[in-house]
């Protein structure tokens, strides 16, 4: 058990930066619409906030881009990533992520029927590549906010959703799955939360929860993140973090 442990300790720090994608539903987006999410990523157990950051979502006709940029609370960028995807298929065709911490660098560039993916962990590191081919249930972890949305039905019915998730740093692809976990109410609003977790159980065991809420309603809105903060906190990595997302036209705390 241990050994399984182990293994999944190093990737799931940058499982966690590259999986946090926010914003609205793909289908809410008119066609040339842009959306700005702000959040806030505070300590659950004190409240204190800690890290800020806003979220850009841009229509582009058959396409969408995100932006998502992290900032510490002196407002000094720490990390971000430049997404750009195919909004019918959710295959990812541009990516880039760059954290200022550590220097490490992460790309993905769609060419043809494969994708390159560039990667190194640190500012150390020589940049190293390879070509990978991507089947259609192969998705980056970007997509995880319109995967859930795209299959909410079905995930709400009790039914899990299981994928094959690019996992960049590693140069393969793992199989995930989302499962439905709870509906609550937080204030006057009706929430469903749900649950990214490995398939494989033995993995699953030692990996922190990770866990989504989005308020409920025809377009369903992100609203919550409960699990390992993509940025080290005071020097510790996969810190459980929660990741508020605010009202529109909010600007947070930093």
């Amino acid at each position: 058990m241990q050994f399984l442990l182990n293994r999944a300790k190093p990737w799931l720090t940058a499982l966690t930066l590259l999986l946090l994608s926010f914003g609205r539903s793909a289908g809410a987006l008119a066609q040339e619409e842009t959306k700005v999410m702000h959040f806030e990523i505070r300590d659950p157990e004190t409240r204190a906030l800690v890290f800020a950051g806003t979220e850009t979502v841009k229509t582009q006709g058959t396409q969408e881009r995100k932006e998502t940029v992290y900032s510490d609370t002196s407002k000094q960028e720490l990390y971000r990533e430049d997404a750009l995807y195919e909004k019918a298929s959710l295959r990812m065709l541009d990516y880039e992520a760059s954290n200022k911490l550590t220097g490490e660098l992460t790309k993905v560039k769609a060419e043809g029927a494969n994708s390159r993916v560039q990667y190194r962990a640190d500012a150390s590191k020589s940049l190293r590549e390879e070509d990978m081919k991507l089947g259609p249930e192969t998705f980056h972890p970007k997509m995880i906010h319109q995967l859930i949305v795209r299959h909410w039905q079905s995930l709400v019915a009790g039914k899990s959703y299981q994928f094959d998730m690019l996992l960049p740093f590693r140069f393969q692809s793992l199989g995930f799955q989302l499962v439905h976990f709870k509906n609550l109410k937080v204030g006057n609003e009706e929430r469903e939360s749900f649950l990214l977790q490995p398939k494989n159980f033995l993995i699953r065991a030692f990996v922190p929860r990770m866990e989504f809420q989005f308020a409920k309603g025809p377009e369903p809105e992100i609203r919550l993140y409960l699990g390992p903060c993509p940025v080290p906190v005071k020097g510790e990595t996969n810190k459980t973090m929660e990741m508020v997302f605010l009202p529109q036209g909010s600007h947070g705390g930093v």
